[in-house]
């Protein structure tokens, strides 16, 4: 097999049981149309169809970006929102925190309580990986 168009390497051989073989280094589909050659994070799971390679390799359990924890409760956000300092936190616990507090938990900058914006990409980035990787918020708490 040829190199694969995203990466470049020589992709070993991954044949999930539709047929679509993929690279395992960037989990790009290499032999179906170049209008569905999107790169993914599935994990050793064919980007296409979503079924696990016939010949899969052992692959570390996918961990989410530290992005989608709160600063505050360490938990993964189900209603992020963003403060002046740029960061986002879960909305209750950044409403509490500048309840009481008139600077950033993570930059110590002073903070206007009254500008807290629901992050709602944000909110909807967590829940299409939780999708994808077949995980709930609990699971991360």
């Amino acid at each position: 097999m040829s190199e694969c168009p995203n990466c470049g390497t020589q992709p070993s051989v991954n044949n999930c049981p539709q047929g679509h073989t993929f690279c395992d280094s960037c989990s790009i589909v290499i032999c179906i149309t170049p209008g569905e050659m999107l790169a993914r994070d599935f994990n050793n799971f064919c980007p296409t169809c979503n079924n696990r390679a016939v010949n899969n390799a052992v692959h570390p359990t996918p961990q989410p970006p530290n992005a989608f924890f709160c600063p505050i409760t360490h938990s993964m956000m189900k209603d992020p929102a963003i403060i002046q300092d740029g960061v986002s936190y879960e909305y209750e616990a950044i409403k509490t925190w500048l309840d009481k507090n008139y600077t950033s938990p993570v930059t110590n900058e002073d903070i206007d309580e009254e500008i807290i914006i629901k992050n709602t990409n944000l909110k909807n980035i967590i829940n299409l990986w939780l999708e994808a990787h077949g995980k709930k918020h609990e699971d991360f708490d």
